[in-house]
């Protein structure tokens, strides 16, 4: 996922009315699963994986 795209979820969900007030996109949101995959491929990131703040 691009850097800033769980953020863009996040105000999304919040614009549409969705109870957001106990959602911290750091404890959602890793790459973890996505660089294995990467790795597991061959292939190489080209987005700088979004901080805690989206």
């Amino acid at each position: 996922m691009p850097a800033g795209g769980p953020k863009t979820i996040f105000d999304e969900e919040k614009t549409i009315g969705v109870d957001t007030s106990k959602v911290n996109i750091a404890d959602t949101f890793t790459q973890k699963y996505a660089q294995a995959a990467l790795k597991l491929e061959g292939y190489t990131a080209t987005s700088t994986p979004a901080g805690n703040d989206g």
